[in-house]
């Protein structure tokens, strides 16, 4: 066996560099101008575009690969540059179910009008608080209200009448006192006080306590549908009243109609709003009863039944959108419920729903680290519920130990379409793997990140660009091309 000499091991520290130039970095174009990479990790890249562009259930992508090799801004870039490309998602609104008031209603409107809708909401709000009640010192009403007013009091009149003539027939006279009717005998063509009527005789006071009888029982006959002619004039009041108010609103109704006609849910919903408003301005703005307060009460009363609820707000051809939630709660990424106060109770509406990361991503992509979801309670098991069902849920997750009698809203579910990016190691990613029979149906896509990159002229030139572009955007000095080799050097150990 022969021996190798220690001498001939050696290497010299130029066999233990690369030998680059510096005129390898030369780049002639400006940052700015310079295109984006995707800087090495081929097989991840392949993968994310094949997950991506796939638009069946269950293929959600998982990111595997360690801290620190850019995962996270690959793939946004990767993300950001694809959603440019797509149709911008509707909007989501939440509106007030007039029927079961803790079952709010979704809403959808096309992209931008969200905005729009409320705008409008607001000044037809704002109408009706001008509209009423003046609008019933109106002539033409005051006329039918007048008219019907005089047909209660005329068969009331006649009523009376007839028991007044057959009461000074018999010597009698009918009177009415604070809304009381009353009989007093007649003597001498004069009705008598109760001094003067103590003083008649037994006989007289007898003969009168007789009469006075047959002509109440003569009274309440006349006057036995006096209720039935209360709730016929009360009635047509009433109708009067709806009739009135409901032909003033309508040509405001006519107007948000038009120019929402493309929207056939704001047309559902308007329509839901036409059939309920004329009985919440007849309640709220023009009950005398009513202890609303002062103007801006009576908006807020007004703004809580129909002021729609708008979730997210998306911009005309901005594309899909792509959201990374750094802290998925389960109310940072389903949404939840608020709660005022109010005279020391709490109460809740429909108003009060908030949005959360799904909501914001919906129709596009939603990025999560995989190690921060499965610590959080009960967000892994809902996520995969959410996507199996492809419905987003507002819930409160801790319900069932609730007080009793405490009100909660059941909002209506949301459509989801989001494709779900995961962010994790290999040990997370093998683990569900073994124990998540969910978890590979749902997430089918593995993109694996390579540690280490190729030593290739177009990955060395890409890495040289990505220092570039990343110097621009933070507004540091220019980058030399030797100041580069240096970093390549670096990254090369």
């Amino acid at each position: 066996m022969t021996t190798t000499p220690a001498l001939q091991c050696k290497l010299t520290p130029a066999q233990l560099s690369s030998v680059i130039s510096a005129e390898l970095f030369h780049q002639k174009d400006h940052p700015s101008e310079i295109s984006q990479a995707f800087v090495g990790h081929e097989r991840a890249k392949e993968a994310l575009d094949f997950g991506l562009s796939m638009s069946a259930v269950g293929f959600n992508v998982f990111a595997m690969g360690e801290h620190g090799i850019g995962r996270q801004t690959l793939i946004k870039q990767l993300l950001t540059d694809l959603a440019k490309k797509q149709a911008t998602p509707v909007e989501w609104c939440y509106i007030n179910n007039f029927d079961e008031s803790h079952s709010p209603l979704k809403l959808y409107v096309n992209p931008g009008d969200g905005k729009q809708l409320l705008s409008r909401m607001n000044k037809f709000i704002d109408e009706l608080l001008d509209l009423f009640p003046e609008i019933f010192d109106n002539p033409g009403y005051q006329r039918q209200k007048a008219a019907i007013d005089r047909e209660f009091n005329k068969k009331y009149d006649e009523a009376i009448s007839e028991v007044e003539a057959t009461a000074l027939k018999n010597e009698v006279v009918l009177y009415e006192d604070d809304g009381e009717i009353g009989f007093s005998p007649l003597v001498a063509g004069k009705p008598l006080n109760d001094k003067e009527f103590a003083d008649l005789n037994e006989p007289k006071r007898a003969e009168f306590y007789t009469l006075l009888a047959k002509l109440e029982e003569l009274l309440s006959e006349k006057l036995i549908e006096l209720p039935l002619w209360k709730r016929i004039s009360s009635d047509k009041l009433r109708k009067l009243k709806h009739e009135t108010a409901a032909q003033s609103i309508q040509p405001f109704l006519h107007e948000l109609e038009h120019e929402f006609a493309s929207n056939v849910g704001v047309l559902k919903y308007l329509a839901k709003v036409k059939a309920h408003v004329v009985d919440a301005v007849l309640e709220l703005l023009v009950d005398e009863s009513s202890d609303a307060g002062n103007d801006k009460d009576l908006r807020k009363l007004m703004v809580e039944r129909f002021l729609p609820n708008l979730l997210v707000t998306r911009k005309i051809n901005e594309g899909a959108p792509v959201i990374y939630e750094q802290n998925p709660t389960f109310q940072n990424l389903f949404g939840h419920v608020d709660f005022g106060s109010f005279q020391g109770s709490t109460y809740t509406s429909y108003r009060l729903i908030r949005p959360g990361a799904l909501h914001k991503a919906n129709g596009g992509y939603i990025l999560l680290e995989a190690d921060k979801l499965l610590t959080q309670p009960l967000v892994w098991a809902r996520l995969k519920l959410a996507l199996k069902s492809q419905q987003i849920t507002i819930e409160n997750p801790h319900s069932e130990y609730a007080q009793p009698g405490v009100f909660s809203l059941q909002p209506e579910k949301i459509p989801l379409k989001v494709k779900v990016i995961l962010l994790g190691d290999p040990e997370i990613y093998y683990t569900l793997q073994d124990y998540d029979q969910e978890f590979t149906e749902l997430f089918r896509v593995l993109a694996d990140f390579d540690r280490h990159l190729e030593k290739s002229q177009s990955n060395l030139n890409d890495y040289a660009n990505l220092i570039r572009q990343r110097a621009h955007r933070n507004h540091y000095p220019e980058v030399t091309d030797e100041a580069i080799l240096e970093l390549v050097k670096y990254a090369l150990r």
